[in-house]
């Protein structure tokens, strides 16, 4: 589940820039424990979310959060991060303690960061926004002003993109992306080579990233 590092580090941390000039007798050792989840269940990988110290482990986050799709709903994960939260208040668990009140300011910092980088997965079709409404109700309970009006703001938003005709109608055309990257039908090898460029079983991934990039450039 984990295994130790070695790190050094200046001894006075205001002269980490003067580390170079002053050799590594002004350098010391520290150790710290790397964790490495190679498998798990969802409940197990949720709650490694937050660290040793229980903060919220922002490496685990960005991987988790970019990848719980292919094995959980967002529904399912919003759940449990609720849940979490709600046990910490029990006597059992610890409720009032300093290691709960700690877990709790992290978990609703794993919400924030949630609904700021991926606001998508709290989008409904249907104009429910089933879960943002349970995220608002979640947040007035516990006195988590921020969390609250965050999650209304983006539900107004996504009200006015379903008032709009959905998320499907905020993507640029096709014929819009082909003018702007100048695509030539007639060119058949041209076209061909441009398809392998998005081709992930090519180990291009950087190329793929930079030309979305591109195109998220093109569509505002």
């Amino acid at each position: 589940m984990g295994n130790l590092e070695l790190h050094y580090r200046p001894i006075d941390p205001d002269s980490h820039h003067l580390a170079p000039e002053l050799g590594a007798d002004h350098l010391q050792w520290e150790t710290i424990r790397e964790r490495i989840i190679k498998a798990g269940s969802t409940d197990r990988l949720t709650e490694s979310l937050l660290g040793m110290d229980d903060k919220m482990d922002s490496r685990h986050f960005n991987v988790f959060f970019a990848t719980f799709r292919a094995f959980a709903r967002p529904h399912q994960i919003l759940e449990k991060l609720i849940s979490w939260f709600n046990e910490l208040d029990s006597d059992e668990n610890g409720g009032g303690s300093a290691s709960a009140i700690a877990k709790q300011s992290s978990i609703k910092s794993i919400l924030v960061c949630w609904t700021d980088m991926y606001s998508e997965d709290f989008y409904d079709n249907d104009g429910d926004f089933t879960m943002l409404t349970k995220l608002i109700d979640f947040a007035k309970t516990h006195g988590l002003s921020d969390l609250k009006q965050r999650a209304r703001k983006i539900r107004e938003r996504f009200r006015r993109i379903v008032e709009e005709g959905g998320l499907s109608s905020q993507l640029p055309s096709l014929d819009r992306y082909t003018f702007a990257l100048g695509y030539n039908s007639k060119d058949y090898l041209y076209s061909q080579e441009r398809a392998k460029m998005f081709d992930v079983g090519k180990d291009n991934c950087v190329q793929i990233a930079e030309q979305l990039t591109f195109w998220d450039a093109v569509s505002i």
